[in-house]
């Protein structure tokens, strides 16, 4: 009888979670899972009657265990030789009852929870599959325990193999479930959705991973360009369910990482075409733009360059940037492959075209580059006078404050990298107006003609608005959105200074006086005028200031701030000096931060409660005037 792994333990021991385990079990059991690890799901085949028939025929069962797996396969489409082992494993590692019981079971018709149960595990196993093989190539190149065994496999196995069975496995994922296979009114309809779209989503993933070791060929990147197509790159798939979960693999077809020449053989001519056939929604439009970028730098031909420019108008930058910033990518090597791909195609973009202001205009395209900025090799590259990617940064600093959300954003990214951030205080100490205040102002909806040339900014004639020249004010509504906006990119930098440059003092750098001013917007803290982002800026600063500068949050707060922010305490909990500090204050019983609390759920971070919790930790735990913290490192991201 057919056994199959038990692929929750084999996680657990490849992985390094299980305790005790040495390099040897790793190795061992690497060898002993070889054959399933490079096969993949190709081995769970799906239920047939011929396959039921032929595990009958070897099967040493009772009548009812052959009627109750007969049933099994079909409810989980499982073909019945790999059903019965499956089982078995969910008997041994997850059942922990008796055979008699179990037995017993079998024999009567409530069996619904028990295939539910075994359902669930078989889903699991699946997972930790994939999880297994994600594992060893995200750690193989790290300082991992076990990154020798991993290297160690991987050389052992063939990787063009293992791809075209991934490719094999994506086709099957894709195919599964259609309105002809797919029951609504099944119990598990709505988890299997989930599973196909996960799994999917991983098998991607491995397959990115595998471009570090294995180009695709013509023959792989023609099935997968076609899987894509058939798929509808993920944004219109059968069932709505499944969309929340694919659009991440868009980014598959700039893993193709070849050498320019690929491109220039004939057999691309017939993906070419295909491509050319497609019906570009956003999805698409990604993959064109990738292609013709590197198709255009190989033969250069014009009718190229003219499709790049006509894919501009659908806005692929901001798609762009929402995949390189999805969550799915933080922190993992996938990540880093994505964002190596990604800039590759567009600083080949901007080496090719002469006119850079034009791309710099496009939006989403500086987003982008700032995430490539947060990225140490990646910013080196950038930062590199090449006339590519460097040409965008350049232009968004010389474009302040006209652009000012551009520039904020460079400079943000560039004061949280190691060895920039000292150079991008130097660059904001000599931008005169950066650290400035306008002095004069304009009658709100107001049309005027100026007399005399009229500066921006103070001792700067970075901008000098001459004579005669137009002037118009903005509504109310739209000055006070507007001036919110920039209030905050502007602080975010000021926060990034303070978390950063540690070893500089505020008050040389010019941020003591920033910070102080912050204390302007005390009046939004508090009745008709009250702003959760304003509010949660306020916080953001000053808690960097206690956790980065060790500062007392109440030697710099204003007395009003932490009357009417901080809740009533009972005694007991908390310190004397805290109990004098606290509780002496006339404090509100009704909490402003318990209304901001209720609009921050509707969010999708939580960062102002996080603040909040941060700062009375410090205070409870170290006394009002010795608030600090171990590490940088405890500090989440603003």
């Amino acid at each position: 009888m057919n056994t199959t792994p038990f692929w929750k333990k084999i996680n657990q021991t490849v992985s390094g979670y299980s305790q005790n385990v040495t390099q040897d079990i790793v190795s061992e059991i690497l060898k002993l899972s070889k054959k399933e690890l490079v096969e993949g799901f190709l081995n769970y085949k799906p239920y047939s009657k011929k396959g039921y028939d032929e595990w009958i025929a070897v099967a040493n069962v009772s009548n009812f265990m052959k009627e109750f797996v007969h049933e099994l396969s079909q409810d989980i489409n499982l073909d019945t030789s790999t059903a019965y082992p499956v089982m078995c494993n969910y008997l041994m590692f997850e059942y922990y009852g008796k055979i008699k019981e179990f037995w017993q079971i079998t024999r009567i018709g409530t069996t619904i929870n028990l295939k539910e149960s075994i359902w669930n595990f078989y889903t699991a196993e699946r997972m930790f599959h994939l999880k297994t093989l994600r594992h060893i190539f995200e750690f193989v190149n790290k300082n991992y325990e076990f990154a020798q065994q991993y290297e160690e496999f991987l050389a052992s196995i063939n990787i063009e193999e293992l791809q075209n069975n991934l490719i094999k496995q994506f086709e099957c994922l894709i195919n599964e479930i259609t309105p002809k296979n797919s029951d609504e009114k099944n119990k598990h309809f709505e988890n299997w959705l989930c599973r196909n779209c996960r799994e999917q989503t991983e098998i991607a993933m491995i397959l990115i991973l595998t471009v570090r070791y294995h180009s695709f060929n013509i023959t792989q990147l023609t099935q997968i360009c076609k899987l894509f197509v058939q798929n509808n790159f993920g944004t219109q798939a059968p069932y709505f369910e499944i969309t929340q979960f694919l659009n991440k693999r868009d980014l598959q077809e700039l893993m193709d990482k070849d050498l320019t020449e690929f491109w220039k053989k004939p057999a691309t001519l017939e993906l070419d075409k295909s491509l050319l056939n497609l019906h570009l929604n956003r999805g698409h439009t990604i993959i064109m733009f990738g292609w013709l970028i590197l198709k255009y730098k190989s033969v250069r031909l014009e009718y190229d360059g003219e499709r790049i420019l006509e894919l501009l108008k659908k806005r692929p930058f901001t798609l762009l940037h929402s995949i390189v910033s999805n969550d799915i990518f933080k922190n993992c090597t996938v990540g880093e492959v994505v964002l190596k791909a990604a800039h590759r195609m567009l600083d080949e973009l901007c080496l090719m075209y002469n006119d850079r202001k034009m791309l710099y205009e496009e939006e989403g395209l500086v987003s982008v580059a700032s995430e490539f900025l947060k990225q140490p090799d990646l910013a080196e590259i950038c930062l590199k006078t090449r006339n590519g990617l460097d040409s965008v940064l350049e232009i968004a600093i010389e474009s302040f404050p006209y652009d000012f959300f551009s520039f904020t954003a460079i400079s943000q990214t560039l004061l949280g990298q190691k060895f920039q951030y000292k150079n991008t205080i130097h660059l904001l100490n000599n931008i005169p107006s950066f650290l400035s205040d306008m002095t004069w102002t304009i009658p709100k909806e107001e049309i005027s003609v100026l007399r005399k040339s009229q500066r921006a900014f103070p001792n700067s004639d970075l901008i000098v608005f001459p004579p005669n020249t137009t002037v118009s004010g903005l509504t109310q509504r739209i000055f006070d959105e507007e001036l919110v906006k920039k209030v905050i990119a502007g602080y975010n930098v000021v926060i990034q200074g303070i978390k950063h440059c540690v070893d500089m003092d505020l008050e040389v750098i010019g941020l003591q006086r920033c910070i102080e001013k912050l204390n302007k917007i005390l009046i939004h803290l508090d009745g008709p005028l009250l702003h959760f982002e304003l509010v949660k800026l306020y916080f953001d600063l000053h808690n960097a200031m206690v956790i980065c500068r060790q500062n007392s949050f109440f030697d710099f707060c204003p007395e009003i701030v932490w009357k009417i922010f901080f809740p009533k305490l009972k005694p007991e909990y908390v310190s004397a000096d805290v109990t004098k500090l606290l509780f002496n204050q006339y404090i509100f019983e009704d909490t402003i931060f318990m209304k901001l609390f209720q609009q921050e759920e509707s969010k999708e971070d939580h960062t102002l409660m996080l603040t909040y919790i941060e700062i009375l930790h410090n205070i409870m735990r170290y006394g009002p005037t010795k608030m600090k913290i171990k590490s940088l490192e405890s500090l989440y991201s603003v």
